[in-house]
């Protein structure tokens, strides 16, 4: 009950009580009081609880005051929208490895890792940075430290992207490498998305490490 609520009601209550009193000790009340005291009585506690009742305006939070939790409940809801497709990292291999002269680019190297030739990503980054130790990561599609790199994904007759409008990522390290044979040891984790508009987009993940590169690998 508000406050004014309380004060209408309590008057109400005192009027009356002192009318009753009146009337118990054979004092005369004049005669509009006779006639609408029980009007002003009933109808000042029927305004006294009517304002009594009437709800608090619910405060809405400011953009400023949007909790954790709630901004979690939005990611996973927009992330709902795509169906995911995890793949089996055990599946994961080389499917070959490429070296062409790229007319913007230089001198890059291709890697096709997947599971055959029908499901796989293609990671693109020049010759000269193919080295043990090397990890190129991006997210979404943010610098990355290396001139060039690109990567994108076939699989499931889908192609898969980074992309600025999506929680999506890219990470790929070589932690061993011979120069001289050409052969070593890759890395990918890649979260990646289609690019059409949920929800009939999907997501492709994979997180595949102690994948062997070997010279035969090279076409």
């Amino acid at each position: 009950m508000s406050f004014f609520g309380g004060v209408i009601l309590f008057i109400a209550i005192v009027g009356t009580a002192t009318m009753v009193g009146n009337k118990l000790r054979g004092k005369e009340t004049s005669s509009w009081k006779s006639i609408w005291g029980p009007f002003v009585f009933f109808g000042a506690i029927g305004l006294g609880l009517f304002i009594g009742g009437q709800d608090e305006p619910t405060q809405q939070p400011s953009p400023n005051e949007i909790t954790t939790s709630t901004l979690n409940k939005e990611t996973m809801a927009g992330s709902n929208d795509f169906h995911v497709l995890q793949v089996d990292p055990n599946n994961l291999r080389v499917v070959f490895v490429s070296e062409f002269d790229d007319a913007d680019h230089g001198e890059l190297v291709n890697f096709y890792i997947g599971e055959d030739g029908n499901n796989f990503c293609e990671i693109n980054l020049p010759t000269s940075e193919v080295r043990s130790g090397l990890t190129v990561e991006s997210k979404k599609r943010s610098p990355v430290p290396v001139e060039y790199f690109n990567i994108s994904c076939r699989w499931a007759d889908k192609y898969f992207v980074r992309s600025t409008n999506h929680n999506t990522w890219a990470k790929f390290s070589i932690t061993e490498w011979d120069r001289e044979t050409r052969q070593g040891v890759v890395a990918l984790d890649v979260h990646l998305a289609t690019p059409e508009i949920p929800p009939k987009g999907e997501y492709l993940t994979m997180a595949g490490s102690n994948i062997q590169v070997a010279s035969s690998d090279w076409k």
